[in-house]
């Protein structure tokens, strides 16, 4: 004796609400951690100083929306080496808060080399870690006249 017809329609009624169910949460839940995925845009400008020969760097981070982020180093090479800054005690970072940038903010981290490690009109990569991911940047020190 098989299953009758209602047992049927009720079993495949149930099975297709818990189906429908599942893949709606499913849909809410990937929508709520692509919101929660921080959105940043880093970008790096640089001159070199007419009267001390200072290759001074500008890194802007701009978080448009999601999880607060945490800057934690940068990386940046240049012909012979690469420098590592995790200490930014004695950096100017402008709209940061120990290094952590909420949603909406804007931060602009200054650094100052001395003469030697950069110089003007060659192109420089670097990439900034975060605690949510990696960006690379690249800037050209240009000489500025003050």
């Amino acid at each position: 004796m098989g299953i009758s017809q209602p047992y049927l329609a009720i079993l495949s009624t149930m099975t297709f609400i818990a189906v429908v169910i599942s893949v709606s949460f499913f849909y809410l839940y990937v929508l709520d951690q692509l919101n929660k995925t921080p959105v940043l845009g880093v970008y790096a400008d640089s001159y070199v100083d007419s009267y001390t020969n200072e290759t001074v760097l500008y890194i802007v981070i701009r978080h448009e929306r999601g999880r607060l982020v945490e800057v934690q180093k940068i990386l940046l090479f240049n012909e012979s080496s690469t420098i590592t800054i995790d200490d930014f005690d004695e950096l100017t970072m402008l709209g940061c808060r120990n290094r952590e940038i909420p949603a909406g903010g804007k931060c602009v981290i200054t650094i100052r080399f001395p003469p030697g490690y950069f110089y003007e009109n060659k192109t420089y990569q670097g990439i900034v870690y975060f605690n949510e991911g990696t960006y690379p940047i690249a800037f050209t020190p240009s000489k500025i006249l003050n």
